[in-house]
């Protein structure tokens, strides 16, 4: 995936996964996104339910000074329910000049 340099509104999608079968995420008493920059420095954002979170699948789109830096990034999300919490496996993308 590749994201140009202050491409606002362009989405990180994911799917939280539990020995490779979609958790339901639907009650998610918080979802977020964990962004590595190229220079390794850390964002914690708020994330959010991609459909009506039974399949999984979560999401962050990119808002105004977050992608400030071009490089390869990674992305992880995080979901907490009342049955437990979970990650997913790293989601690298590219950040370019516009």
């Amino acid at each position: 995936m590749t994201i140009k340099l202050g491409d606002i509104g362009s989405t990180i999608i994911g799917t939280i996964e539990d020995d490779g079968v979609a958790v339901d995420i639907s009650s998610g008493s918080s979802l977020t996104c964990y962004l590595i920059k190229p220079d390794g420095s850390r964002l914690t954002e708020t994330a959010s339910l991609n459909t009506d979170g039974k399949d999984g699948k979560i999401k962050y789109s990119i808002t105004d000074g977050v992608d400030n830096k071009t490089g390869y990034w990674e992305a992880k999300f995080h979901a907490r329910t009342a049955s437990g919490q979970w990650t997913t496996d790293p989601i690298y993308f590219k950040v370019e000049m516009a």
